[in-house]
């Protein structure tokens, strides 16, 4: 919930505090997601290394990589992802491997992107099309998992696959809509 309402410093304490509790449940996998929005990648692996070889661990291992630098490890991790719904791993092997391919990539996938049902997973998506340098297809898919009520205010801060967009007016639009979706849920809490 702490994720979804953009609340990821919140969020990451309470995984710490699960962990803390319960070390080793692999159902705090999904932990992976706040850390690595946040940037603290090493934390983002060691919740991913609860589960190793899931289904998450090896859909989401590569954007943890790219958010590291480490492209070169992501290639080689997205070959074995997953190719279609929601993790789209040929899409990012093509922005890895075959750049050059990437609009194409994204004009044959953007409708089945902008229908995932989980707005983290669009949320995902966008910030991956980011880092491959499809502007305004990341923002779009932004947009669409703000208005599902992913209210990603921390992550647009931190996560570092954002930097090349944060100057651009349309980020700093959908970084006050993050904020209002935010306010929205807090105000629903007290």
């Amino acid at each position: 919930m702490h994720r979804y309402a953009g609340l990821l410093e919140d969020s990451v304490r309470e995984c710490d505090a699960a962990l803390a509790l319960d070390p080793g449940n692999f159902v705090f996998r999904s932990c992976s997601f706040a850390f690595f929005e946040l940037g603290k990648t090493d934390k983002a692996l060691l919740y991913l290394r609860l589960d190793p070889g899931s289904e998450v661990a090896t859909n989401v291992l590569p954007g943890i990589l790219i958010r590291e630098g480490r492209t070169s490890e992501a290639s080689m991790a997205a070959e074995r992802m997953s190719k279609g719904s929601p993790w789209y791993g040929g899409l990012l092997q093509t922005c890895l491997q075959r750049p050059s391919e990437m609009a194409a990539a994204v004009r044959e996938n953007k409708t089945a992107l902008l229908a995932e049902r989980d707005p983290e997973i669009r949320y995902y998506q966008a910030s991956i099309l980011a880092f491959c340098g499809q502007q305004e297809v990341a923002l779009t898919l932004l947009h669409s998992a703000i208005q599902q009520n992913y209210c990603a205010v921390s992550a647009l801060n931190a996560d570092p696959l954002w930097a090349k967009l944060r100057g651009r007016r349309e980020f700093g639009e959908l970084r006050a809509e993050a904020n209002e979706c935010q306010k929205k849920f807090l105000a629903l809490r007290k």
